[in-house]
This record gives C-alpha cells, structure tokens and sequence, in this order.
C-alpha cells in the first residue's frame, strides 16, 4: 500500500495512528464503495447522453508488472471525440489463459457492455495485438478496425535506421550520397497505407484451397493431378487414387500389379 512508509514512520516516532488493518477496513467498508457509486452514476449518464450514437472508441490495457508476467489487467475505452473514459475492466491472468490474453479478453468485456448500454461503435483503434486483430476481423466485421498511429510510425521509425545504417555504410561522406541519390530515377509516390500493406496482403483463397489436400492424399481441387495411383499396398481403401474415384486401376497406374485387387 501506499501508506505502508508512512505508517512505519509514525511507528518508529511513537505517534498514535490507526494500524494498516484498520486502514484497509476503512477502504474496503467506505472509501471504495463511495468511489465505486459516483463512478457508476457518472458513467451511467455518459452512456446516456451518447446512447445510439456512432462513435469511435480506443481501447488499450495497462499492466501491473511490465513484459508477460503480469497479474492484473485494467482495459478501458475512451471516446476519442469527447476524449472521456466510457467503460474499464479488470481481468486477472488466472481468468484467462495466459496474461497475453488479459487484453483481448477486457476488450470483449468492454464491448459487451456497451452493447447492453445501447452505444453503437463504429470504429475501434487498438495497438498492433495480433489476438486482438483476429477477433475483430473474425467476430465484429461491422466494426472498424484501425491501428494507433504510434504503433504504425514506430516501425516506420525502425525501418528508416535500418535504411539509414546501411546508408552509412555505403556512403562514408555525404556529398557521396548526394551524387548516388541525383542519379537514381524518381519513384512514384505511394500513400502511407499502400506501404503498410505492401507484401502483406492474403493469398486468394482459390490458392490456399489448391496447395490443400484431402485426407485421402487427393488434391483439394480435381482435375489437378492425373488420374491414376501409385499406391505400394493392394489398393483395397479408399486410400487408393482410383479406388477412392470407384474405378477399376490402369496399366498406367503405378500400383503393384500382383498385389493390386482393384482390377
């Protein structure tokens, strides 16, 4: 507690002064259940007076201890146009898996409840957590994802040293980067968000589907590979190519013929 120094000061001066048990009562049994009801009724008319309308929230977690060894988690959302805190949530890492999943699970509180208060979120800014991102894509569509600026710039930042290191590397003096830098062509300019997205969009799903295969070793997409087995058994399941397609097997096949009975 923050009253533990000054409590062991007045112990050790002889002053008279109520004990730490005491003063944890006196929180328990008045102080925080007096904050707790202001809070309440304050938050009630926010939501209130914002009850139906399209807003853009933030949300982001702060941790008791840094890295990932933290025990409690307090998410909260804040109104970025009235710039007020509108829900916070507490999560204790023995709820959830692990602590990395405190934060996606006190965004889903917060979300929650203000569904059940009526607030309509439209647009939703969060750091670069990759739980987060697939939640939202996969769970709330109709709601807007969008990155902190912050997190975004700050590997534009790391990217710009690399760049420069290597520049430095090459160029020992200046006026020498200024010559290579007059004779390459000028490129064409791209918005910020074409170079964030640059090499990460998906591959089509037609792709994905096609480098799949069944539980039977056949291709996900027929008409790909060619219509006969190479089994090295006696093509008697499903495992067989052409037993798998109720056919009989080829001269073709690769099978064994003296062992194949799918003839």
């Amino acid at each position: 507690m923050e009253c533990a120094k000054a409590l062991r000061l007045f112990d050790s001066l002889k002053i008279m002064c109520f004990k730490r048990r005491e003063f944890s009562n006196l929180l328990t049994g008045y102080v925080i259940p007096a904050v707790f009801n202001v809070w309440k009724r304050q938050q009630q008319c926010l939501l209130n007076s914002i009850k139906d309308n399209p807003i853009c929230i933030a949300s982001d977690m702060r941790v008791d201890s840094p890295g990932h060894s933290g025990l409690f988690g307090s998410g909260s959302s804040l109104d970025v146009d009235r710039n007020i805190i509108l829900d916070t949530q507490v999560v204790k890492s023995t709820e959830v898996k692990n602590s990395n999943a405190m934060e996606l699970e006190s965004l889903k509180r917060q979300l929650a409840y203000l569904e059940q208060s009526d607030v309509n979120v439209k647009k939703l800014v969060t750091d670069r957590h990759s739980q987060v991102s697939s939640y939202l894509a996969q769970e709330k569509p109709d709601i807007e994802h969008a990155y902190d600026v912050w997190h975004v710039a700050k590997e534009y930042i790391q990217t710009i040293q690399e760049e420069c290191l290597k520049l430095r590397n090459d160029f020992s003096t200046l006026k020498k980067a200024i010559s290579h830098s007059k004779e390459l062509p000028p490129e064409e300019p791209v918005t910020l968000v074409e170079k964030y997205l640059d090499g990460k969009q998906r591959k089509p799903k037609s792709d994905i589907v096609a480098a799949k295969h069944s539980r039977f070793t056949q291709l996900a997409l027929p008409g790909v590979d060619e219509d006969h087995c190479d089994c090295s058994g006696k093509c008697a399941t499903r495992r067989c190519k052409c037993k798998n397609e109720l056919r009989k097997c080829k001269s073709a096949c690769d099978c064994k013929k003296e062992a194949c009975k799918n003839v």
